[in-house]
């Protein structure tokens, strides 16, 4: 038999209510109306206040974000500009990758360069190799190799003068294993930048092939063209910008130059920096075609964007001052006569609440603006406030229900208890008639079914002690099955178990947990009298762990989720369920500081999900 338990135990529910209904209970003083004519006209004097020193602080603050955001937005444009320059540098020097390469492809895949590289012949050499050749085609030096590597012809000229350069004493040292004779297919080619005789070169080379790209090769083309004084300004005249294009590895360059260079030894891509108040420059390092360092182009232009964003914050600044002056007066006017007057009779109707114990408003105040608004939202409050005292009045009930069902079952445990014994003595009697002995067990097993209800009873009102330990959920499931696969097994429903392997252990009483797990699931096999499916599921949610119990079963509509933790509430048949099934279950759950979330629908199944928050 259950023992008694102390009566304290019942108390805390009741205790908890109370408390509750301290914290939500509103009390309304009549005596406030005396002062709330005072109270606003302290606002309105502190809001004039507050309004001409706001505005003073805003107009600073203006002030200083708008140098930072308006004129921030002007150099974003300048940066912009200047990348978009720089790009176009950039994209102008690769136009004269693409037109040396062009010459370089017109002339490899050649019958006649072909044959030169083999028989040297004269008539290639007067054709093709002349200086004023070479100046139409702004190609500085042209080298002929064999399939060996060796150099077997070569030309150079200044395209300023149209005279020859010697160049024959840094051929082999500029070759020598160079990626311009590393052609691994008829159609390789190979185009970049080099350093030739201490100046930065545009170089194409391409393998020597017949008209029709056939081979085998016979030796590679190389053409190349300078990037000096010349081609600079040329590129300039073809972008209309101030260009500069610096050796990396020089040191007699300008000093913003030199701070570029430690950028780029850490950084790649374009650089932009202010040189002083009227001119900016982007930079950005070209590669070899090694890929090492090879350039710094610079593009430097006049920082029109910068000195016109510059004149639009000054007018800007002083335009605001004008008109914030005029807004403010005239606000300080207004806020009187709109706000505050109507806010001093907002207070009124309010403090007027006490008197007439009416917890509406009913649109005390017309329009359609923020202090109609507020009006609504206070009576919004005020008819939450009426619902969540009919909640504590609820909760009341079931405190004073819990209170009387405890006494219910200390009163009848004892003698439940005697009747139990009785009858499990009288059936131990030798030579008793078969109906005594049906009698008896009959009696036993109503003493049984009845000391069952007296546990439920004392579980609602939380009369049971609880023993919390360390445990882990997915125990409680695997010790419970007996309980109830049997009877899934005779209703023909399918059972599935999903348990999260990584379950994290928390503190509960293992006989409450497991009379939750036992009601829920007996819950969802009488709501499956024909067959279905039961799922118990174990996962990890934030901060606690999650069983599921779900089925698809008869599901309930939303009247029966509303009242379905209600004591005695059941939609079951006369001596079908005592209605504290689920009633027990939310009481075990809260007593843990956890929660249950149910997700029903009629003819689908239910959805029981149990929080219990971590230790």
């Amino acid at each position: 038999m259950t023992g008694l338990i102390p009566s304290h135990h019942a108390s805390r529910i009741t205790t908890y209510y109370i408390d509750s209904y301290e914290t939500n209970y509103i009390k309304i003083n009549p005596r406030v109306t005396h002062d709330a004519s005072r109270i606003i006209m302290n606002i309105r004097k502190k809001t004039l206040v507050v309004i001409i020193i706001t505005f003073i602080f805003l107009i600073i603050l203006l002030y200083i974000i708008s140098r930072v955001i308006l004129l921030g937005g002007f150099i974003d444009l300048e940066k912009k500009t200047v990348t978009r320059n720089v790009e176009r540098a950039v994209n102008a020097l690769q136009d004269e990758y693409l037109s040396l390469a062009a010459v370089t492809g017109d002339w490899a895949p050649w019958d006649d360069t072909y044959r030169f590289v083999k028989d040297l012949n004269k008539s290639y050499s007067e054709a093709n190799l002349q200086n004023t050749t070479l100046v139409n085609l702004r190609v500085n030096i042209v080298i002929f190799t064999n399939s060996s590597g060796k150099v077997v012809c070569s030309k150079a000229v200044d395209l300023d003068t149209g005279k020859d350069i010697h160049v024959t004493e840094s051929l082999n040292k500029f070759l020598n294993n160079s990626h311009l004779l590393n052609h691994q297919s008829t159609t390789s080619s190979v185009e970049g930048i080099i350093m030739f005789q201490g100046k930065p070169m545009i170089v194409s080379s391409r393998p020597i092939l017949t008209n029709e790209w056939e081979g085998p090769s016979r030796g590679t083309l190389i053409m190349g063209r300078f990037i000096d004084g010349p081609e600079i300004n040329r590129l300039r005249e073809i972008t209309s910008l101030s260009i500069n294009i610096y050796k990396f590895s020089a040191i007699d360059m300008p000093d913003d130059v030199l701070q570029v260079k430690e950028h780029f030894l850490k950084e790649t891509g374009i650089f932009i920096r202010p040189l002083n108040k009227d001119y900016t420059a982007g930079y950005i390092m070209l590669k070899d075609i090694y890929g090492n360092p090879a350039l710094i182009l610079k593009v430097d232009m006049i920082r029109e964007i910068y000195l016109e964003g510059k004149r639009s914050l000054y007018y800007f600044i002083l335009s605001f001052l004008v008109v914030a002056i005029v807004i403010g007066i005239v606000n300080m006017l207004l806020l009187d006569m709109i706000v505050l007057s109507r806010l001093y009779l907002l207070s009124n109707s309010v403090d007027n609440i006490g008197l007439i114990k009416d917890l509406s408003l009913k649109k005390l105040l017309p329009g359609e603006d923020e202090i109609a608004s507020l009006a609504c939202t206070i009576d919004s409050m005020l008819a939450r406030v009426d619902a969540s005292s009919e909640q504590i009045r609820h909760a009341d009930r079931l405190a004073t229900i819990g209170k009387f069902a405890s006494g219910i079952a200390h009163e009848l445990n004892e003698p439940l208890g005697n009747i139990l014994g009785f009858a499990q003595l009288a059936k131990q009697c030798p030579s008793l008639p078969e109906q005594t002995v049906s009698d008896l067990e009959k009696i036993e097993k109503s003493s049984l079914y009845a000391r069952e209800i007296v546990k439920k009873l004392l579980l609602f009102a939380r009369q049971v002690p609880s023993n919390k330990v360390t445990l882990n959920i997915n125990n409680i499931i695997k010790d419970s099955l007996y309980f109830f696969e049997g009877k899934c097994e005779q209703s023909g429903i399918e059972v599935v178990i999903n348990l999260s392997e990584s379950l994290p252990s928390v503190t509960a009483d293992p006989s409450q947990m497991t009379q939750v797990l036992i009601n829920l699931v007996t819950n969802a096999i009488q709501a499956m009298p024909g067959g279905g499916r039961l799922e118990i599921k174990t996962c990890s949610a934030e901060n606690c762990i999650s069983l599921t119990v779900e089925d698809t079963g008869e599901g309930m509509n939303e009247e029966t989720k509303k009242n379905i933790f209600n004591p005695f509430f059941t939609t079951k048949d006369v001596n079908q369920g005592t209605g504290l099934g689920l009633a027990v279950v939310h009481g075990i759950v809260s007593s843990h500081g956890g929660s249950i979330n149910i997700d029903s629908k009629e003819g689908k199944g239910t959805r029981f999900e149990i929080r219990i928050p971590l230790t």
